[in-house]
């Protein structure tokens, strides 16, 4: 299964990956700044506290300051299935390659990504908002 997610985006997406090179949040955001409101972040789909990459395609658009800050590093799952699977199977991708080197002082230290694959962070994410759409249908029904 790791081999599917190495391949697959270097095959589907070979222009957008060759360049490899980490790109800061901040640099990020100063090229969607004319889109940004000042209570919105530049979000990573697999958070740098578990080896994701400072990238393009480890970058949701962005997010409501809150949300980011409430979200923290311990549901990459949900962002997994809230970008979609070709997004989320570049930002696993991407973090393989490249694990959480930084191009910011923000998280100095490196570290790889060593979690779930593409595939099974995205059936997580499935499952949450599964059951949260049930839990929303059986209080309606009250």
């Amino acid at each position: 299964m790791l081999l599917f997610v190495l391949v697959l985006p270097w095959h589907t997406c070979r222009g957008e990956l060759e360049d490899i090179k980490c790109m800061s949040r901040q640099s990020y955001r100063r090229s969607l700044q004319h889109l940004i409101e000042d209570d919105q972040d530049v979000f990573h789909i697999i958070s740098t506290d578990n080896g994701g990459a400072d990238h393009k395609d480890n970058y949701d658009f962005v997010r409501g300051s809150n949300w980011n800050r409430a979200i923290g590093s311990k549901f990459d799952h949900i962002n997994c299935y809230q970008v979609g699977k070709l997004k989320c199977t570049k930002a696993v991708a991407i973090s393989i390659l490249l694990g959480s080197y930084s191009c910011s002082k923000d998280h100095p230290k490196h570290k790889k990504y060593l979690g779930p694959s593409a595939a099974e962070l995205y059936k997580l994410g499935e499952e949450v908002m599964r059951d949260l759409r049930a839990r929303r249908r059986s209080r309606d029904e009250l």
